[in-house]
């Protein structure tokens, strides 16, 4: 009898080990987040994005707020260059599935043709103009703070899951230039979007994001898409 209760304790343990190990599948073992970006849930690709209808600001609009945000002494200089440096690659470098930057400025290889190595994303197989995915085009923007390439990753990190757990939720109406709006929370999402916040228009939080379904670097507002907002930790502790 107490070898039926023992291995029947043994079986419950497992099955509930084994509910865990899903939930968490994308936690490794010592709770931190993956540096990795090989997953829907690392870039960002989110299914039916083509449906996704973004409000779109025009230059005009853009240039005015992005006037308004380097003009204004509360904001950072660091989060001042994150956001001047996203505005430099606006209508300039296309959305690519698993697309990342190291580069300081403009990188040659955007513009040619790649095929899309990542698997999970309805372009994978594609030869596609390379460019840069949603968190991507986040750590391409810190690197131009002049942090190194493990120094970024250890900052802001790399994929949508990493770049969550290097920030801080903040409220909606505390967004400030540099600060991240996510589509998703984690835990839970299988997918997402992110983008740097730019600025205000009419009194309403403006971002900059490289987007699939305008194939893209463009400014827009949250749309009823971007939610979640959230300070990453490198302005946070400043």
């Amino acid at each position: 009898m107490a070898f039926a209760v023992g291995t029947s304790c043994a079986a419950l343990l497992l099955a509930l080990m084994a509910i865990l190990a899903i939930f968490y599948r994308d936690v490794p073992a010592d709770g931190t987040p993956r540096n990795e970006d090989a997953s829907a849930v690392g870039m960002g690709d989110v299914k039916g994005r083509d449906e996704i209808k973004w409000v779109k600001l025009t230059s005009e609009q853009t240039e005015s707020v992005a006037n308004a945000a380097a003009s204004d002494a509360s904001t950072p200089l660091n989060a001042k260059t994150v956001v001047s440096s996203c505005l430099s690659l606006v209508g300039k470098v296309n959305y690519f599935w698993g697309g990342k930057s190291t580069a300081r400025g403009w990188d040659d290889n955007w513009g040619t043709m790649r095929t899309v190595a990542h698997s999970g994303s309805e372009t994978t197989g594609e030869t596609r103009p390379f460019g840069l995915d949603c968190s991507g085009f986040v750590t391409w923007a810190f690197i131009q703070l002049g942090l190194g390439e493990e120094q970024t990753k250890d900052a802001i990190g790399e994929g949508t899951w990493n770049q969550w757990h290097k920030s801080v939720p903040i409220e909606w109406s505390e967004l400030k230039p540099g600060d991240f709006a996510f589509q998703n929370e984690y835990p839970g999402a299988t997918e997402n979007n992110i983008g740097i916040c730019i600025g205000r228009y009419n009194n309403e939080p403006v971002f900059v994001h490289c987007c699939y379904s305008e194939n893209n670097v463009v400014v827009t507002m949250a749309s009823d898409i971007l939610r979640f907002a959230r300070r990453p930790s490198i302005f946070a502790e400043g």
